[in-house]
């Protein structure tokens, strides 16, 4: 849901609440400045369901309306006018599954083919997939590109035959 003021002032909000249908509301615009996202203000609003689920067989302005009435009961000053874009999407497989000890399933993040890196949540294991575990897994994959980009830099630019060979350390 993409919203011109921010809805919670909270990163997250988990909800236990049964009788409201999301499980959650991620306010994405609380962690990153809004102007990275044209001023605007990013909320999910996650429900997981198995694929046979009542909620499936809901259209996308079922769904709309019934999130919107329940952040109206949940926040009494919220104003649906608020609301700029509200995107249902439906993904039957949100979250890859690994068996215990898996290790060598893991994909690595460096692939055949020279300068082309794979960064997917598939490598996130034994941790669980949110939005802390993704975000340190970019880092972490974005360092090891940038160095690999850097050593290949120098090797390029200092190797030579009769040179010994250059070490690149950074700690």
């Amino acid at each position: 849901m993409v919203l011109d003021r921010p809805l919670t002032g909270y990163w997250t909000l988990n909800i236990t609440d049964d009788s409201v249908p999301f499980t959650g509301i991620i306010e994405t615009t609380s962690y990153i400045d809004p102007a990275y996202v044209g001023g605007h203000h990013l909320v999910y609003l996650p429900k997981y369901t198995l694929p046979g689920s009542e909620w499936q067989t809901k259209t996308d302005a079922e769904v709309e309306a019934i999130w919107l009435d329940n952040l109206a009961r949940m926040f009494p000053d919220f104003d649906r006018r608020t609301v700029r874009h509200f995107l249902v999407h439906r993904e039957r497989y949100v979250e890859p599954l690994h068996r215990i000890g898996e290790y060598d399933a893991i994909p690595s993040v460096e692939t055949p083919v020279q300068n082309l890196y794979l960064a997917t949540t598939a490598q996130i294991y034994p941790a669980l997939t949110n939005g802390e575990s993704v975000g340190r897994h970019a880092q972490k994959v974005a360092t090891q590109v940038a160095l690999a980009t850097l050593k290949a830099s120098f090797q390029t630019l200092y190797h030579s035959p009769e040179k010994d060979p250059v070490v690149l350390a950074i700690a």
